[in-house]
């Protein structure tokens, strides 16, 4: 059974993050994306941590970065718009 609940954990936690690109455009907060998961805020930071390597924060910056960079390589955006994007 215990097995069966840390399958679920890793799950939760990966699918957090497979998130489409609305989900991380808006500011979300640690404590609504552990409620999503059905976890606490501190056991979702850990989880996520440890399956990620990186904090919730800082991989959503860095995928919204990531997304700015395809943007300006593969856009007719203007570049005012994808920083806006980015945050």
């Amino acid at each position: 059974m215990k097995k069966q609940a840390e399958n679920y954990n890793l799950t939760s936690v990966q699918a957090l993050v497979k998130l489409d690109q609305p989900e991380f455009d808006t500011s979300v907060n640690g404590k609504a994306l552990a409620k999503a998961a059905n976890f606490s805020r501190s056991y979702f930071h850990r989880r996520f941590q440890q399956e990620i390597g990186e904090s919730p924060i800082h991989c959503r910056r860095r995928l919204l970065l990531e997304r700015a960079g395809f943007q300006l390589v593969h856009s007719e955006l203007p570049v005012t718009q994808i920083a806006f994007e980015a945050g």
